[in-house]
């Protein structure tokens, strides 16, 4: 498994295990819009469970409980590889969630 942390300019670089469960702390980005929590996190672990591509290693997931209306956006989720895509894409989440649009964009890495 490899462990990854985020150098100041928000670049993942791979280290040692005992560096990345000190690496706090991590990328976070909340915005709640609707009623719907989207939680863009730095997962500091490759989800990339092939053997091709870079790794991936950032994730938005959406969330509600409170208005069935926008039930449909609960536990919704996507990965990255890189920041900038993460941070571009939830943006427009939390824009296709305020606009009431069901689709989010898709992702282009």
């Amino acid at each position: 498994m490899d462990y990854f942390k985020l150098n100041d300019d928000g670049v993942a670089e791979l280290c040692a295990r005992d560096e990345w469960a000190e690496s706090y702390p991590r990328f976070q980005q909340v915005t709640i819009v609707n009623g719907v929590r989207v939680s863009t996190v730095f997962l500091g672990l490759d989800h990339n469970y092939t053997d091709e591509g870079a790794p991936i290693l950032f994730e938005t997931m959406t969330f509600t409980k409170r208005r069935q209306s926008f039930k449909r956006y609960d536990q919704l989720q996507w990965r990255y590889c890189d920041l900038e895509n993460a941070e571009a894409h939830h943006r427009a989440i939390v824009k296709a969630i305020k606009h009431k649009r069901f689709n989010a964009p898709e992702i282009k890495q």
